[in-house]
C-alpha cells in the first residue's frame, strides 16, 4: 500500500473526481468508518494504492481497510 500526499487546497478536486456517489459530501460533513467503528471528517480521507487501484479511503484505512464504500452517515452507529 502507498499512499498519497495530497494537499489541502487539492483535497476537494480530488474528492470531486474519485468519490463514486451522488451528492459529493462536504469536506466538513462527518462519516461513520464501518470498520473501523469510528467517525472522521471527510477532509481527513486519504487516497491510497493498493491490490493496482486507487482508493479514496478513511483516515483509519492503514488499520482497518475502510475504503469510500465503507463510509456512512455519521448518525449509522446511533441507529444500531
Amino acid at each position: 500500500m502507498e499512499e498519497y500526499i495530497i494537499p489541502d487546497d487539492q483535497k476537494e478536486e480530488v474528492l470531486r473526481q474519485l468519490y463514486l456517489f451522488d451528492p459529493i459530501p462536504s469536506l466538513d460533513d462527518e462519516r461513520y468508518d464501518l470498520h473501523e467503528g469510528k467517525t472522521f471528517k471527510v477532509r481527513d480521507f486519504i487516497v491510497v494504492w493498493d491490490h493496482g487501484h486507487d482508493f479514496l479511503a478513511s483516515p483509519y484505512y492503514p488499520s482497518s481497510g475502510g475504503t469510500l464504500i465503507d463510509w456512512m452517515p455519521a448518525d449509522f452507529a446511533d441507529s444500531e
